[in-house]
């Protein structure tokens, strides 16, 4: 079959952004997310023109009473008739959306991009394409301007980028609608018209009725310009966001503890100019695989100015910020411990709720390498105590006196877990090795370093506990007490 001139333009334009982004060296295999529309129509026809190894992916959103699957039928019978793998999936979208109240066109692109990356993996698929185009493009930047698509704000979409560890590739955003349109006709590419595209109650389909016939009247380059545009402000974004990523690493830390995903020396933080503090934390948000949208930055940057220390504030998806003293912590809530309080072996192991609590005797001759060696890991010492057996796990319940490890002199409970630093939140959290008479606190999952005590000197008698937090990639926390009399 020939090549119109349209349509070989066209791949000579895409085969261009693959071989830049990497897409076409060691014979990748490139996902196509298909609709069964004209624009991924075509440019699944020209992947596959362009021979490149190539599986086609539909996802079903179960709309438009049934139309939907005819989209699916129509890209099915494409691939059966040029031999390229399909596969495919559906959702009933719409009753989701209801059942939530999320915007449904924000659940669709979720749902979406959550099946593309699950196909990718599960076929090996290292490169993702989709058939966004130039139009496509400057309605995102409008929506983004106007704060009605806060995934992108107003610098639109990225040519090329990583999700979810995939290369996602937007081979045609540079291609005007015009241009994609007459290749279809001219290669005779089947496609469907989605019926809701009429539909004025999605903000997208009244930018794109309206506003972009004025933009197009104005002249033939304004589209372009716009893209242009954005492409700047991406690379000032860019930039801005690897300034606020050092930024959090001079002012940030890891957390050690469970739960507690990262401590912030506030004031410092606050002492840069408030663009880079404000990018500082759109990095931590990525981070912690959250979404904050610009008043939660506002917000947040508030708070860390001028909240109060001792107090928890939430944030958003369960996370909670708290302050004490220059440093502040965030963290994610979690359910409670459990009620019963078991006995600890002695040597041994027990897994109690999220935690593995694990006894151990080192030999005495290798006690003090042990020491050494945990010293360098930031494990906690301790200065001798000796222990009665046998020893329990307990929580907190709100109430309760002990005696804190190291002091003759009970306190509340709640006030020794707030000297050690932990939120509110946390402290029903924490899991606490009491010993016989569960009045004297020996240890913990909650001590800081800056609580430990080096032992100026070691017994033959060690008994090494440590806990061991099962749902995280936290370090373990460890003590060591002297058992001998």
């Amino acid at each position: 079959m020939t090549l119109s001139s349209i349509e070989s333009k066209l791949m000579t334009s895409i085969r261009a952004v693959l071989a830049e982004a990497g897409a076409l060296s060691k014979n990748r295999l490139i996902l196509a997310a298909v609709s069964g529309g004209q624009d991924s129509m075509v440019l699944l026809h020209l992947l596959n023109r362009l021979g490149v190894p190539l599986i086609a992916a539909h996802f079903d959103h179960g709309t438009r009473s049934g139309e939907s699957a005819l989209d699916a039928k129509l890209v099915e019978d494409f691939c059966v008739e040029k031999g390229i793998p399909f596969r495919s999936a559906r959702e009933s979208l719409e009753e989701d959306a209801r059942r939530t109240g999320e915007n449904f066109e924000a659940l669709a692109r979720r749902k979406r991009y959550a099946y593309l990356t699950d196909t990718a993996h599960r076929e090996g698929c290292e490169v993702i394409a989709t058939g966004h185009h130039l139009n496509d493009q400057v309605e995102t930047i409008l929506m983004g301007s106007l704060g009605l698509a806060s995934s992108f704000g107003g610098s639109g979409m990225e040519p090329v980028c990583r999700k979810n560890g995939f290369l996602l590739v937007r081979p045609m955003l540079h291609i005007r609608k015009e241009d994609i349109d007459a290749c279809a006709r001219s290669a005779g590419v089947p496609w469907r018209e989605d019926s809701s595209n009429p539909d004025q109650r999605y903000a997208r389909n009244r930018i794109r009725s309206i506003l972009l016939p004025v933009i197009d009247s104005l002249g033939s380059h304004c589209k372009a310009q716009l893209a242009e545009r954005a492409a700047l402000q991406r690379e000032a974004l860019h930039y801005l966001d690897e300034e606020g990523g050092r930024v959090l690493k001079q002012c940030g830390r890891a957390g050690h503890q469970r739960n507690i995903l990262l401590y912030l020396e506030y004031e410092k933080l606050c002492s840069y100019p408030p663009l880079l503090v404000r990018h500082a934390l759109r990095v931590l948000a990525r981070l912690l695989k959250v979404v904050f949208s610009r008043a939660d930055i506002n917000r947040i940057h508030r708070l860390l100015m001028d909240s109060k220390p001792g107090k928890e504030y939430d944030l958003v998806e369960g996370l909670i910020l708290y302050k004490r003293g220059k440093e502040c912590m965030i963290f994610r809530n979690l359910p409670a411990l459990e009620d019963e309080w078991p006995t600890v072996p002695t040597p041994g192991e027990i897994i109690y709720s999220h935690f593995s609590v694990q006894t151990s005797f080192p030999e005495p001759l290798h006690v003090m390498h042990l020491i050494e060696y945990a010293a360098s890991q930031g494990i906690f010492y301790f200065y001798e105590w000796q222990v009665e057996y046998p020893l329990y796990i307990r929580t907190w319940d709100g109430i309760g006196w002990m005696v804190p490890f190291g002091s003759s002199k009970a306190k509340p409970i709640n006030k020794i877990l707030r000297e050690r630093g932990i939120p509110p939140t946390l402290r029903r959290l924490e899991c606490i090795i009491c010993d016989e008479l569960q009045r004297d606190l020996l240890f913990s999952s909650g001590h800081r370093t800056d609580m430990a005590v080096l032992s100026e000197h070691h017994s033959n008698s060690i008994l090494a506990i440590k806990i061991t937090p099962l749902d995280t990639s936290d370090p373990d926390i460890v003590a060591y007490f002297d058992s001998s009399d």
